[in-house]
């Protein structure tokens, strides 16, 4: 009776796109329950202080990425699925090289420029200086190994770029933790710095392991073919990229600036906290970006929209059912990580709004991006991005960690709505909750869909 349920179960339409979404949210779950529990290890294992310089530093080095990257994790789900098809082994090589150069001399310019103001500046503890330079180490490692995940995806490998950033790196980093834990007397974040450094060698060299000796041979064969539209393309990408990245970080580090740099870190947990909510829809965006550019080349609308539709639904149908325990009960998931976060409940559950806003708002972002239109995206963000500064800039100084998570809320609220409006005007394309008002039922909405 089970096989012929499980078989009638893989003839019905859209059954394989339900199976790929289940696997993984699955692992994408287990991803966020590992990256709480390496969360929650931290605010045990280091001091508030400790913790708090970590965050801080972190949310720099998360900026920083944006220069090295140059916005090679989104060209490489534009450029390399065309040349994957056509096994053209010269494109992908110089596309490699290319990104490898860029990542190790930008890094290198900007470890300079720090290493200079961390030189020059009196003002920062000793401990927050360390950490800023232990910091330095890991930028380049958290590139290599954010265009390697981005690669499988352009090869058809979700799952396995899944595993490795999902379940691999929390798994890596605790564990590598954990050792330092046990070398040293009191755990600072110069020391978890060093700790994450190691942890992304050992994956990376995992992932070397999972190479064919086949495409070894034949990218060191291949000729280098270097192509000068694939600098623009970053640039283009990397701003869109890096406005949503200040718009992810201006928060907490304003608040660090302009109030308290010990609120870093309560901060930070409710940012992660809220962040929940919308990796349901990331499980689904990650199954439909690999064929948008697909179907959109050739043409294929109206396949388009319905895989588009199928995401949305499913984002949004798990974003609510992870939004209504953080909102009702903001104080007790703080509390879980340290007594003291629990004074800032209110902070969390306006970082929720502001999650189930975006979440509502779909996938209008990575479509724009895949389908040629960075560019007017990209203008929607820089004045968001403004925008937000200066909300920050006003509220901040007055209300503290609430004036930060009130000022995501309101430009969230302005992003979405230009983004959805730009998608419409540009594409004639919708990808956000008004999706499901033509829908009764999840079933529906999965009938009669083709699969990924």
């Amino acid at each position: 009776m089970f096989k012929t349920l499980q078989q009638r179960f893989k003839e019905l339409p859209g059954a394989e796109f339900l199976r790929q979404s289940g696997f993984l949210f699955i692992v994408r779950s287990l991803g966020v329950l590992l990256q709480f529990v390496l969360t929650y290890s931290l605010t045990h294992l280091m001091l508030p202080e400790a913790y708090s310089e970590f965050a801080y530093v972190y949310s720099w080095i998360a900026v920083l990425l944006l220069f090295p990257v140059l916005g090679g994790d989104m060209s490489a789900l534009r450029v390399l699925p065309p040349e994957v098809q056509k096994n053209a082994w010269n494109r992908m090589k110089g596309f490699a090289l290319f990104n490898l150069q860029h990542t190790f001399l930008v890094s290198g310019i900007i470890a300079c420029c720090v290493l200079g103001i961390l030189w020059q500046s009196r003002s920062l503890s000793p401990s927050l200086a360390q950490a800023c330079v232990t910091g330095l180490l890991l930028l380049p490692l958290l590139c290599l190994f954010q265009l390697s995940t981005a690669w499988l995806q352009a090869f058809q490998q979700v799952s396995l770029s899944y595993l490795l950033q999902f379940l691999g790196r929390p798994v890596m980093v605790l564990g590598c933790v954990l050792i330092v834990y046990t070398l040293v007397d009191a755990l600072s974040a110069s020391h978890v710095f060093l700790a994450m450094s190691l942890a992304l060698l050992l994956l990376m060299a995992l992932l070397l392991i999972r190479v064919p000796p086949e495409a070894f041979r034949n990218c060191l064969r291949a000729p280098v073919h270097l192509d000068a539209s694939w600098l623009s393309l970053g640039i283009s990408l990397s701003l869109v990229n890096g406005l949503l990245m200040i718009q992810a970080r201006t928060d907490i580090l304003m608040l660090g600036v302009l109030y308290d740099t010990a609120l870093a870190g309560p901060y930070s947990v409710a940012t992660q906290l809220a962040a929940l909510i919308s990796f349901g829809l990331l499980v689904t965006s990650a199954l439909v970006s690999p064929t948008i550019r697909t179907r959109f080349d050739e043409e294929r609308f109206e396949e388009l929209q319905q895989n588009i539709r199928q995401a949305v639904v499913v984002g949004c149908a798990l974003g609510l059912l992870v939004a209504l325990p953080i909102l009702l009960l903001p104080g007790f998931f703080l509390g879980l990580f340290h007594p003291s976060f629990v004074a800032n409940a209110s902070v969390l559950q306006l970082l929720a709004l502001s999650s189930i806003c975006s979440v509502f708002a779909g996938l209008p972002l990575p479509i724009l991006v895949l389908c040629d239109q960075e560019k007017p995206a990209a203008r929607i963000l820089f004045y968001t991005t403004l925008l937000n500064i200066g909300i920050n800039a006003l509220c901040i100084p007055f209300w503290g960690a609430f004036g930060a998570a009130l000022s995501t809320l309101l430009c969230t609220l302005v992003r979405s709505f230009c983004l959805i409006h730009l998608l419409q005007k540009t594409l004639g394309l919708r990808a956000d909750v008004s999706l499901c008002v033509f829908l009764p039922t999840l079933k529906d909405t999965i009938k009669g869909t083709p699969d990924l």
